[in-house]
């Protein structure tokens, strides 16, 4: 199940949040007043995304954002705030952070803004395992079927990249690769 860290020193915001996000999907939710207890919380839960205020206490959502791209550079981050504009939204993507939701229209972008970012965030996890498998056009991804997928793309975007197969020829590659690999495993 994927966790959430949400982050806001008002208690009525966190349930707020936290209620979105628990109607629209299948999250555990874990909680923090301000940054630093949320890096606190990191360390305990290891959450799959950090969804923070901007205005808080000791550690503002910025500050934070910037630590957990630091510390954490797989974890996204969802800047929040009552005080929206084109300024904060640029700021939060320049700190690193994976988007932005303004709290004035929580209730219509959160849960697909969330979906979205676990969506990408995933995808990026998977490909950095994959990469990280590699050893001399070798991959070696153990007995683990999740990796398939991220393989079978990334042979494809080097086929792709590289123009050694024609693009009427990709897909049965793909396939003939996917089918081969999961063989292979099982």
């Amino acid at each position: 199940m994927t966790t959430i860290l949400i982050v806001d020193d008002l208690l009525s915001d966190r349930r707020i949040a936290s209620g979105l996000l628990k109607e629209g999907g299948s999250f555990d939710v874990v909680f923090a007043e301000n940054g630093r207890i949320a890096l606190e919380q990191i360390d305990l839960h290891m959450p799959d995304l950090v969804l923070t205020d901007l205005q808080m206490p000791e550690m503002d959502g910025l500050e934070l954002v910037k630590q957990v791209r630091s510390k954490y550079p797989m974890m996204p981050t969802i800047l929040m705030t009552a005080a929206g504009s084109e300024i904060i939204s640029r700021q939060a993507i320049e700190s690193g952070a994976a988007s932005y939701v303004p709290k004035q229209h929580l209730a219509a972008e959160l849960l697909t803004t969330v979906q979205r970012v676990i969506a990408s965030a995933g995808e990026e996890q998977l490909q950095a395992r994959l990469v990280g498998r590699l050893s001399q056009s070798t991959w070696i991804i153990e007995n683990d079927p999740a990796l398939v997928s991220g393989l079978v793309a990334h042979i494809r975007k080097l086929l792709q990249t590289k123009r050694l197969c024609e693009e009427s020829d990709l897909l049965r590659v793909s396939t003939a690769v996917d089918e081969a690999v999961l063989n292979a495993l099982y």
